[in-house]
Protein backbone atom coordinates (compact mmCIF):
# COMPACT_ATOMS: atom_id res chain seq x y z
CA UNK A 1 0.00 0.00 0.00
CA UNK A 2 0.86 3.68 -0.14
CA UNK A 3 0.91 6.14 2.77
CA UNK A 4 1.46 9.85 2.14
CA UNK A 5 2.01 12.24 5.03
CA UNK A 6 1.58 15.95 4.30
CA UNK A 7 1.26 17.45 7.76
CA UNK A 8 0.66 16.80 11.43
CA UNK A 9 2.25 13.88 13.29
CA UNK A 10 2.03 10.17 12.51
CA UNK A 11 3.37 8.23 15.48
CA UNK A 12 4.10 4.50 15.53
CA UNK A 13 5.13 2.70 18.71
CA UNK A 14 7.32 0.29 16.72
CA UNK A 15 7.61 1.05 12.98
CA UNK A 16 6.75 2.30 10.56
CA UNK A 17 7.59 -0.75 8.49
CA UNK A 18 7.48 -0.03 4.78
CA UNK A 19 7.20 -3.07 2.52
CA UNK A 20 7.13 -5.58 5.37
CA UNK A 21 5.63 -8.55 3.50
CA UNK A 22 4.65 -7.02 0.14
CA UNK A 23 5.11 -3.78 -1.73
CA UNK A 24 4.89 -0.63 0.36
CA UNK A 25 5.51 3.08 -0.19
CA UNK A 26 5.87 5.89 2.32
CA UNK A 27 5.87 9.50 1.09
CA UNK A 28 6.67 12.21 3.60
CA UNK A 29 5.77 15.55 2.02
CA UNK A 30 5.45 17.45 5.25
CA UNK A 31 4.65 16.90 8.89
CA UNK A 32 6.37 14.53 11.26
CA UNK A 33 6.63 10.73 11.19
CA UNK A 34 7.98 9.20 14.39
CA UNK A 35 8.75 5.62 15.36
CA UNK A 36 11.23 3.41 17.15
CA UNK A 37 12.43 0.36 15.18
CA UNK A 38 11.73 1.42 11.60
CA UNK A 39 12.21 -0.81 8.57
CA UNK A 40 12.09 -0.49 4.80
CA UNK A 41 11.95 -3.84 3.00
CA UNK A 42 11.59 -5.89 6.15
CA UNK A 43 11.21 -9.50 5.03
CA UNK A 44 12.81 -11.39 2.10
CA UNK A 45 9.83 -10.78 -0.20
CA UNK A 46 9.19 -7.24 1.01
CA UNK A 47 9.80 -4.30 -1.31
CA UNK A 48 9.72 -0.87 0.29
CA UNK A 49 10.30 2.68 -0.89
CA UNK A 50 10.37 5.71 1.38
CA UNK A 51 10.72 9.23 -0.01
CA UNK A 52 11.14 12.18 2.31
CA UNK A 53 10.72 15.40 0.33
CA UNK A 54 9.89 17.75 3.20
CA UNK A 55 9.03 17.30 6.84
CA UNK A 56 10.80 14.82 9.10
CA UNK A 57 10.98 11.08 9.63
CA UNK A 58 12.45 10.38 13.07
CA UNK A 59 13.29 6.90 14.35
CA UNK A 60 14.42 6.88 17.97
CA UNK A 61 16.22 3.53 17.86
CA UNK A 62 17.07 2.06 14.46
CA UNK A 63 16.25 2.39 10.78
CA UNK A 64 16.91 -0.60 8.53
CA UNK A 65 17.14 0.17 4.83
CA UNK A 66 16.72 -3.34 3.47
CA UNK A 67 16.55 -5.55 6.55
CA UNK A 68 15.99 -8.75 4.55
CA UNK A 69 14.05 -7.33 1.63
CA UNK A 70 14.56 -4.75 -1.10
CA UNK A 71 14.54 -1.13 0.03
CA UNK A 72 15.02 2.39 -1.28
CA UNK A 73 15.32 5.50 0.86
CA UNK A 74 15.16 8.84 -0.98
CA UNK A 75 15.96 12.02 0.95
CA UNK A 76 15.56 15.21 -1.06
CA UNK A 77 14.28 18.77 -1.07
CA UNK A 78 14.06 19.88 2.53
CA UNK A 79 13.45 16.36 3.80
CA UNK A 80 15.04 15.29 7.09
CA UNK A 81 15.60 11.75 8.39
CA UNK A 82 16.98 11.32 11.91
CA UNK A 83 17.89 8.08 13.69
CA UNK A 84 18.69 8.06 17.39
CA UNK A 85 20.60 4.81 17.11
CA UNK A 86 21.75 2.94 14.01
CA UNK A 87 21.07 3.51 10.33
CA UNK A 88 21.75 0.08 8.84
CA UNK A 89 21.84 -0.45 5.08
CA UNK A 90 21.27 -4.06 4.05
CA UNK A 91 22.55 -5.96 1.04
CA UNK A 92 19.49 -4.93 -1.00
CA UNK A 93 19.13 -1.43 0.39
CA UNK A 94 19.71 1.76 -1.62
CA UNK A 95 20.06 5.27 -0.21
CA UNK A 96 19.62 8.25 -2.54
CA UNK A 97 20.55 11.71 -1.32
CA UNK A 98 19.67 14.86 -3.25
CA UNK A 99 20.56 18.48 -2.63
CA UNK A 100 18.94 19.80 0.52
CA UNK A 101 18.21 16.37 1.96
CA UNK A 102 19.63 15.60 5.40
CA UNK A 103 20.10 12.14 6.92
CA UNK A 104 21.64 11.74 10.37
CA UNK A 105 22.20 8.91 12.83
CA UNK A 106 24.38 8.02 15.78
CA UNK A 107 25.81 5.05 13.86
CA UNK A 108 25.83 4.86 10.05
CA UNK A 109 26.55 1.45 8.52
CA UNK A 110 26.67 1.34 4.71
CA UNK A 111 26.91 -1.88 2.73
CA UNK A 112 25.21 -1.48 -0.65
CA UNK A 113 24.59 1.50 -2.98
CA UNK A 114 24.56 5.09 -1.74
CA UNK A 115 24.15 7.89 -4.29
CA UNK A 116 24.41 11.67 -4.11
CA UNK A 117 22.78 13.87 -6.75
CA UNK A 118 23.93 17.44 -7.16
CA UNK A 119 21.48 20.30 -7.41
CA UNK A 120 21.25 21.50 -11.03
CA UNK A 121 21.57 25.04 -9.69
CA UNK A 122 24.91 24.09 -8.20
CA UNK A 123 24.07 24.76 -4.56
CA UNK A 124 25.41 21.43 -3.38
CA UNK A 125 24.51 17.89 -2.39
CA UNK A 126 22.60 16.20 0.40
CA UNK A 127 24.50 15.22 3.54
CA UNK A 128 24.74 12.09 5.70
CA UNK A 129 25.81 12.89 9.26
CA UNK A 130 27.20 10.34 11.73
CA UNK A 131 27.60 11.15 15.42
CA UNK A 132 29.65 8.22 16.72
CA UNK A 133 30.27 5.59 14.00
CA UNK A 134 30.58 5.72 10.22
CA UNK A 135 31.33 2.53 8.33
CA UNK A 136 31.77 2.78 4.57
CA UNK A 137 30.84 -0.15 2.36
CA UNK A 138 29.22 -1.02 -0.92
CA UNK A 139 29.26 1.45 -3.78
CA UNK A 140 29.20 5.25 -3.87
CA UNK A 141 27.41 6.88 -6.81
CA UNK A 142 27.66 10.51 -7.92
CA UNK A 143 25.04 12.05 -10.22
CA UNK A 144 25.54 15.39 -11.95
CA UNK A 145 23.32 17.65 -14.03
CA UNK A 146 25.69 20.63 -14.36
CA UNK A 147 29.37 21.55 -14.39
CA UNK A 148 30.96 22.63 -11.11
CA UNK A 149 33.62 25.24 -10.52
CA UNK A 150 36.62 24.51 -8.34
CA UNK A 151 35.36 23.73 -4.83
CA UNK A 152 34.48 21.14 -2.22
CA UNK A 153 31.27 19.68 -0.81
CA UNK A 154 30.72 17.57 2.31
CA UNK A 155 28.80 14.41 1.45
CA UNK A 156 29.42 12.88 4.87
CA UNK A 157 29.65 14.94 8.03
CA UNK A 158 31.23 13.77 11.27
CA UNK A 159 33.01 15.49 14.12
CA UNK A 160 35.92 13.73 15.80
CA UNK A 161 35.23 10.15 14.75
CA UNK A 162 37.44 8.20 12.34
CA UNK A 163 35.45 6.41 9.62
CA UNK A 164 36.06 2.71 9.08
CA UNK A 165 35.68 0.44 6.06
CA UNK A 166 35.88 1.59 2.47
CA UNK A 167 33.72 1.76 -0.60
CA UNK A 168 34.33 -1.04 -3.08
CA UNK A 169 33.98 1.35 -6.01
CA UNK A 170 32.74 4.76 -7.15
CA UNK A 171 30.68 5.51 -10.24
CA UNK A 172 29.38 8.68 -11.81
CA UNK A 173 26.59 9.67 -14.17
CA UNK A 174 26.37 13.00 -15.92
CA UNK A 175 23.50 14.32 -17.99
CA UNK A 176 22.81 17.57 -19.81
CA UNK A 177 25.28 20.26 -18.78
CA UNK A 178 26.98 17.74 -16.50
CA UNK A 179 27.69 15.21 -19.22
CA UNK A 180 31.45 15.77 -18.84
CA UNK A 181 31.20 13.88 -15.55
CA UNK A 182 29.57 10.79 -17.01
CA UNK A 183 31.29 7.44 -16.46
CA UNK A 184 34.43 8.77 -14.77
CA UNK A 185 36.93 6.05 -13.93
CA UNK A 186 37.73 6.48 -10.23
CA UNK A 187 40.70 4.81 -8.57
CA UNK A 188 41.56 4.48 -4.89
CA UNK A 189 45.09 5.36 -3.81
CA UNK A 190 44.91 2.67 -1.12
CA UNK A 191 44.29 5.18 1.65
CA UNK A 192 40.68 6.04 0.88
CA UNK A 193 41.28 8.87 -1.59
CA UNK A 194 39.33 8.27 -4.79
CA UNK A 195 40.11 10.34 -7.88
CA UNK A 196 39.16 10.44 -11.54
CA UNK A 197 39.36 12.75 -14.53
CA UNK A 198 36.28 14.10 -16.30
CA UNK A 199 36.14 14.51 -20.06
CA UNK A 200 36.63 18.30 -19.65
CA UNK A 201 39.93 17.68 -17.84
CA UNK A 202 38.71 18.39 -14.32
CA UNK A 203 39.83 16.10 -11.53
CA UNK A 204 37.13 14.92 -9.14
CA UNK A 205 38.14 13.38 -5.84
CA UNK A 206 36.40 11.94 -2.82
CA UNK A 207 38.28 11.53 0.45
CA UNK A 208 36.85 8.89 2.77
CA UNK A 209 38.83 10.37 5.68
CA UNK A 210 36.97 13.68 5.45
CA UNK A 211 33.78 12.75 3.56
CA UNK A 212 34.45 15.57 1.10
CA UNK A 213 33.93 15.62 -2.68
CA UNK A 214 36.24 18.05 -4.46
CA UNK A 215 36.42 19.53 -7.95
CA UNK A 216 39.60 20.92 -9.44
CA UNK A 217 39.59 23.98 -11.62
CA UNK A 218 38.64 23.48 -15.25
CA UNK A 219 41.92 23.42 -17.24
CA UNK A 220 42.56 26.34 -19.54
CA UNK A 221 41.96 25.45 -23.21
Amino acid sequence: GVVTVTGGTWASSVGPRVGEYGVGTLNVNGGYVVGSASNIGTNPFGIGTATVTSGTWASSNILYVGYDGTATLNVLGTGVVTVGGTLSQGAKGTINMESGGALSAAQVLLSNTTTFTGDPSGTGFGTITAASTLTYGGVLGLNFGKLYDEGSYSLFSFASLTPSGSFASLFSTGTGAGSAYDSISFTNDGFGLWAGTASNGQTLSFDEATGVLSFSAVPEP
